[in-house]
């Protein structure tokens, strides 16, 4: 009986453990987010906070915006095909360019973008 019990214990954890295998994101069968376009594409040095809204395929409650430098944010706002967020003011303290990439914790990672920082007229 307690035997029973206890190989019944070890199957409910192995059916539920690959439910929790992405953090805190449940994971189903899809494809991993894409990104078609960004707007802006280009930002002046000094700007303030900028939003940023993002539009690509299959973006869920749980994908991220991940930068270079690893750092991470989340969107302020997310449908499957339109994200919004915003970029704090210590990102555009320089010329150069911002590369990112989105992640939701399941399906890997979608195709790297980019904003492009310029002088400020």
């Amino acid at each position: 009986m307690l035997r029973t019990r206890i190989i019944s214990l070890l199957l409910a954890c192995l059916l539920v453990f690959p439910l929790l295998s992405c953090g805190a994101n449940v994971c189903f069968t899809g494809s991993s987010p894409q990104i078609t376009s960004v707007t802006p594409g280009t930002v002046a040095t000094g700007s303030s906070s900028v939003q940023v809204v993002i539009f690509g395929t299959n973006f869920s409650d749980g994908t991220v915006i991940i930068f270079n430098d690893g750092s991470q944010i989340t969107p302020a706002s997310i449908t499957a095909s339109r994200m919004t967020a915003f970029f704090s003011a210590t990102f555009f303290n320089g010329v150069g360019i911002i590369h990112f990439h989105l992640s939701d914790g399941c399906h890997g990672a979608s195709n790297t973008v980019a904003i492009s920082v310029v002088s400020n007229p």
